[in-house]
């Protein structure tokens, strides 16, 4: 396998300062009223034919995704098993890259339990949970719940899932440089697969986006640098 650094790094930087700016404007037009006229808009669109929302009550209440949730679940599942999958893969067929995957595993899991821990401090509702997008509650309320033995879902900002698929996007582009970004476009079925149905607000896996690609650039460009008896493949 092929483990290359961009031969253009300022080039690169540019495109992701612009993505990074483009990012953060989307989530600040979110704040502003995109992300609830959107779910109203086009995320209700998703709902079961045979029970339609037929107002806000009804809709707060409702799994918004089910006409279209198994083509919606297959998306979801990269996040996990398609990475893992892969993950084995390279582990079983390049066994001296063994140590260079294994700095992408770290990184992976340090982003999602990074995106999570950030979710639940910043506490955000989610879109059919409340009636705004401006909607909050105590930071880390539901994590106390499970603890008590509540059953109740995590919060939206950011993404947790959007921002794993990315981190796994990067990872596996990184380790895989020849396929050009095309782990990516997964990553991309993931983030719609949060967001048009309704489960999250586009803010949210904007978030999750930038969150994901920041920092596992950061996390596994380091371990290469600093750990190089993990990062460096063995023999």
């Amino acid at each position: 396998m092929e483990n290359t650094n961009d031969n253009n790094p300022k080039k690169t930087r540019r495109k992701l300062w612009i993505l990074y700016g483009i990012g953060f404007g989307v989530i600040l037009a979110g704040f502003l009223g995109v992300d609830r006229w959107f779910y109203e808009t086009v995320s209700w669109n998703f709902n079961t034919t045979d029970n339609p929302a037929r107002d806000m009550s009804e809709l707060i209440v409702q799994d918004n995704y089910q006409k279209t949730k198994w083509f919606w679940d297959i998306c979801r599942m990269w996040t996990l098993y398609g990475g893992v999958l892969v993950y084995f893969i390279i582990v079983m067929f390049y066994p001296r890259d063994w140590r260079w995957v294994n700095a992408g595993l770290l990184t992976v899991v340090s982003v999602a339990l990074t995106a999570n821990i950030a979710q639940a401090g910043i506490a955000r509702f989610r879109p059919n949970e409340a009636e705004t997008q401006l909607a909050f509650d105590r930071p880390f309320a539901r994590w106390w719940a499970r603890i008590e033995g509540s059953d109740g879902k995590g919060y939206g900002l950011p993404s947790a899932e959007v921002a794993a698929a990315m981190a796994i996007a990067y990872v596996l582009t990184r380790i895989a440089p020849k396929t050009k970004g095309l782990f990516y476009v997964p990553a991309l079925l993931v983030l719609l697969a949060r967001w048009l149905p309704g489960d999250h607000y586009l803010s949210d896996v904007v978030a999750g986006m930038l969150l994901g690609l920041a920092l596992s650039g950061l996390l596994f460009e380091w371990l290469v640098r600093q750990w190089p008896f993990i990062a460096k493949p063995a023999g």
